[in-house]
């Protein structure tokens, strides 16, 4: 070999070694910036030495050169000093600044080196990064498909395309019960989208309904189970809201008892009420065991049963025009719902329809209640579920374990909204879920409602202090362990579109989650 050849085989690997020792300077110059100084931080102490590793790789091959080609030792030593000055550097970006305690939790490079080397397996989300993530937990976000999701965000954040795509991977041979609002003369977008999924789809809605829900054919013949359908569409809390009675909800009640013992079609109730009171109340009396009812109505008047009667009308008279009582329509119970050969029934909840809200929110709470009580799997997709009324048992929907054979999709759009139908319960509804999926806060309120559900670590915060005696600077660096949430309520109202906190049984990861 000739000796210019061997000189430029020896000048071009000295050259990659300067590169090498130029670029973990540079590095070192960027990691000891307020910028860089978290992530750096956040380096377990393996990644640190790799960074390291790769300057004295640099030195260590200059020098191999150097030394061969009998360059002075002056320029070696240049060497030695440039390596000492790397190694102070990435001190000060590790003792000497302000640290929150929250460093450990930034996905660094090496994350996303794993993650491209690594699979995430099947319970793994698509995304284009991981921001910061729990310890202890894999690169890949995942979530138990097998149980329920909660959707939490602001319009246009990309929640409904996120909760679709999961909606998308279930088995729609397996019976689905979904509410959606919808604009008056729009078609639904969950109806939609369901039908475009391929699944057996049919709407009860206020109007345009494929089948109508009879109460009649999940309940028995008792008072009991009468009022309880009385007490499902029309709450006692309504008593001071809108005016409706203890009278008048007897009144109800006894026309709905007459309804099942004289046709058995909760269809034939706006022809019963048509007939007045005193044909409800003489026709009340013929069926058994109703003394209780009758003994409330028989302490009106005449003019307090008129009273009585046009109160309760008043309040059903929409709800008994709509769709829910077409004697036209195909009737079916529960049992037609969770069928084993699967059919989606999508409650298309017209937003000016305000009267119906109270019956889907009756026949949600059947439905919850019946899922727990069959064999096989039954699912849920309930949109806008904070503009329902309460849901007694949404909580026990929400937190339902792989055991039960019960899992749903619930999204929400209004945290405040949620927290004033729901009270207390809200927090336990949203943490008690299983997986947990927020997308941008619209306010720290907000935020903190979502960051609830992860609870407090121990965090080592270090704070530095700078005085001036003389000439020269004293710096004093000192730390305490502090209990605190692992991210800040910053980190939930600044997430660009798309962005989103996962929460589910194996960790938490703040990411960028794939279209």
């Amino acid at each position: 070999m000739s000796l210019s050849r061997i000189r430029f085989k020896a000048t071009a690997l000295w050259l990659a070694g300067l590169g090498v020792l130029v670029g973990a300077v540079a590095l070192s110059y960027q990691l000891g910036s307020t910028t860089y100084a978290n992530e750096f931080a956040a380096l377990t102490l393996q990644k640190k030495a790799l960074v390291g590793g790769g300057a004295i790789v640099g030195v260590t091959l200059i020098g191999e050169i150097w030394t061969r080609m009998t360059v002075e030792f002056s320029a070696l030593a240049v060497l030695g000093v440039g390596l000492v000055w790397f190694i102070e550097e990435s001190q000060e970006a590790e003792t000497q600044r302000a640290q929150s305690g929250r460093e450990k939790y930034h996905s660094g490079v090496g994350d996303s080196i794993k993650a491209g080397l690594t699979r995430g397996g099947e319970n793994a989300l698509a995304v284009d990064d991981v921001a910061k993530r729990s310890q202890s937990t894999s690169v890949h976000p995942t979530i138990d498909r097998d149980v329920s999701a909660m959707f939490l965000g602001q319009t246009n954040t990309g929640k409904s395309t996120q909760a679709k795509k999961l909606l998308s991977q279930w088995d729609l041979d397996e019976p689905v019960i979904a509410h959606a609002l919808s604009e008056p003369g729009q078609t639904n977008e969950l109806r939609a989208e369901l039908d475009a999924l391929g699944a057996d789809t049919v709407t009860i809605s206020s109007s345009g309904s494929d089948v109508r829900w009879d109460p009649f054919l999940d309940c028995g013949e008792s008072t009991r189970e009468m009022m309880n359908i009385t007490d499902g569409v029309f709450r006692a809390e309504q008593t001071t809201d809108t005016g409706w009675s203890e009278t008048a909800r007897a009144m109800l009640t006894a026309a709905i008892t007459v309804t099942n013992a004289k046709h058995g079609d909760f269809a034939a109730l706006p022809d019963v009420i048509e007939q007045g009171p005193d044909h409800i109340i003489d026709e009340l009396e013929k069926v058994p065991q109703t003394n209780t009812l009758t003994t409330t109505l028989d302490t009106l008047d005449e003019s307090g049963r008129s009273a009585t009667f046009t109160t309760m009308t008043s309040e059903i008279q929409s709800l008994l025009a709509s769709d829910v009582f077409d004697a036209s329509l195909d009737r079916i119970s529960l049992a037609d719902c969770f069928t084993t050969d699967g059919r989606a029934i999508v409650l298309d909840n017209v937003r000016t329809d305000s009267y119906a809200r109270g019956f889907w929110r009756f026949f949600l709470e059947s439905a919850i209640s019946h899922a727990f009580s069959i064999d096989g799997r039954q699912q849920f997709v309930l949109d806008e579920v904070d503009k329902l009324p309460h849901i007694d048992n949404l909580n026990e929907l929400s937190s339902a374990g792989r055991a039960a054979g019960v899992r749903s999709i619930l999204i929400a759009q209004d945290v405040h909204q949620l927290k004033q139908v729901y009270g207390d319960m809200a927090e336990s509804i949203w943490s008690n879920c299983p997986n947990r999926i927020a997308f941008r806060a619209g306010d720290a309120e907000t935020a903190e409602f979502v960051l609830s559900s992860l609870g407090e670590v121990e965090l080592y915060k270090q704070s530095v202090s700078t005085s001036r005696t003389g000439g020269e600077h004293d710096r004093q660096v000192s730390g305490s362990y502090e209990t605190d949430l692992p991210l800040t309520t910053g980190d939930l109202t600044g997430l660009s579109q798309g962005e989103a906190l996962v929460q589910s049984p194996d960790g938490w990861w703040l990411c960028k989650l794939s279209k």
